[in-house]
């Protein structure tokens, strides 16, 4: 039997065939692009922003005061020897005759009680002097407000302070180290979310992602700054702590030096005495008074020096931790903002591409 087939149904044959192409072509497709992630480049683009570099903030180099001291007299060193030997050359020099008699004219414009003081002293009385817990008495306190404007052949053969070029800090005494001034920063700059849908939706959590993670780093760099801030402000502390106690142990070395200084007077005016220079003797005697009460007043106006001093370094100390402080603080604000603009920009041109590609819509 002979099939005729129809000029009507091939037609019918070939729209079903290619109907049914079509289908199979569709679906294929839509399995393919649910395997597809169309905003995968949004994800690689915020990954190229670098990471913030971890903060490099060392120590400050430390250099300890130098306080200077309270320095026996030189020129009364040489006159003391100059009496010691005085038996083996025969005589005293007329240099330090001359220097005695300064001592003796300055002497007689004071008190007659200073003068007996000075005759009847003893190195019990010289350690008394030269104890700031025991009070002068009202000859004394007379006798070292004078010795401030003596003349300066007798200033010659008092105790010397000697101090060093640290202690012209001393006027900078009203720097405030001790603010405690927070980081700053510029806060985030929100986006108006002006573009919606799934594409602009993928852009937010990279952005969001990207700057909880340069978040989290900048915070780790502050966490630094602020502990190291924290960690110099108390070693500053602790140093003029142990700086005080190493002054108050140089005081006391110091005075005892004084005492023994003091003491060598009192010995050339024995050794004078034996020679039969009772006149001399005399003399040392008034110097040694004179000495061992400018020496508490040295000892007393060095010491309050070197304790402001010792404050003055403790507050340039923490000035200096406070400047390291801002100055690394603005330094890890200023890529962690660099950083934030980057992703910014990366976040409003991705915004702008899923509007053009109708996905904002």
């Amino acid at each position: 039997m002979k099939t005729k087939i129809t000029r009507y149904s091939r037609r019918v044959v070939i729209f079903t065939g290619m109907l049914f192409m079509s289908v199979l072509l569709w679906n294929c497709d839509t399995q393919d692009l649910e395997f597809i992630d169309p905003y995968e480049f949004v994800n690689d683009d915020f990954d190229g922003i670098p990471d913030l570099s971890e903060v490099i903030d060392e120590d400050p180099e430390i250099v300890e005061p130098e306080v200077g001291t309270v320095e026996k007299s030189a020129e009364t060193q040489a006159l003391i020897s100059d009496i010691l030997n005085a038996g083996a050359t025969g005589e005293i020099s007329q240099e330090s005759k001359e220097k005695l008699q300064s001592v003796e004219t300055y002497t007689q414009q004071l008190s007659a009680a200073v003068n007996e003081q000075a005759q009847n002293l003893t190195t019990a009385d010289i350690a008394n002097i030269l104890d700031p817990a025991q009070e002068l008495n009202a000859d004394l306190e007379q006798l070292r407000e004078s010795l401030k404007s003596a003349p300066a052949s007798v200033r010659a053969l008092l105790p010397k302070i000697q101090l060093t070029v640290d202690f012209e800090d001393l006027p900078g005494t009203a720097a405030q180290a001790n603010a405690q001034a927070q980081p700053s920063y510029t806060p985030f700059d929100a986006f108006m979310q002006t573009v919606s849908g799934p594409c602009a939706d993928a852009a937010y959590a990279a952005y969001d992602a990207k700057i909880l993670l340069l978040t989290e780093q900048r915070d780790a760099n502050f966490f630094i700054i602020e502990s190291n801030y924290a960690r110099r402000l108390d070693e500053a502390d602790d140093r003029l702590v142990e700086r005080q106690n190493a002054q108050a142990d140089r005081l006391e070395t110091i005075r005892t030096e004084m005492i023994d200084a003091t003491g060598d007077i009192l010995a050339a005016a024995e050794e004078a005495e034996s020679l039969g220079e009772t006149e001399t003797a005399a003399q040392l005697r008034q110097l040694a008074l004179l000495y061992a009460v400018d020496a508490r007043t040295a000892l007393a106006e060095w010491n309050g020096l070197v304790l402001e001093l010792l404050e003055v370094r403790m507050t340039q100390e923490k000035a200096q931790a406070l400047a390291i402080r801002e100055a690394k603080t603005a330094e890890v604000t200023t890529e962690f903002l660099a950083a934030k603009t980057q992703a910014d920009a990366i976040l409003q041109q991705s915004l702008e591409d899923c509007h053009n590609q109708g996905s904002g819509n």
